[in-house]
Parts: C-alpha cells; structure tokens; sequence
C-alpha cells in the first residue's frame, strides 16, 4: 500500500504534506477506476514527495517506462 499517511503526518514541510495529499487523490482516483498503482509508480511518487525528482522528472520517467514495457 502507498505509504502517503507516513508523509501526511511526519512530512518534514508543507511542500511534503502537500504532494502527499496530491499523490494520495491521485492514487485514489486510479483505485476508483479498478485500477492498482505499480510499484513503480510508488516509488516514483514517493522520490518526489520527497523532493529528490521533480514533477517533469515524474512524468518524464512514467514516460519512459511506458514506452519500454508496453
């Protein structure tokens, strides 16, 4: 399961808490949909919420492994 909770509650600065909360809606809307995140997407989600990659570096590797596994 996501671990967007621990990043709600123990975020370090808002910034965290936020991306957090996006990445929480956004995995939720997929469940809704009958769709189960990866674990690539996971993790992706998670270097972000942790400011190690930026929003364009997100969509640039969902991109990439798109392209390569599909």
């Amino acid at each position: 399961m996501f671990r967007e909770e621990e990043y709600i509650r123990q975020g370090e600065n808002d910034d965290e808490i936020k991306k957090g909360i996006y990445w929480k809606t956004s995995i939720g809307l997929q469940r809704v949909d009958g769709l189960e995140p990866s674990k690539y997407l996971i993790d992706v989600a998670e270097e972000n919420i942790k400011g190690k990659i930026s929003l364009a570096d997100v969509q640039e590797r969902i991109k990439e492994y798109y392209e390569k596994n599909l």
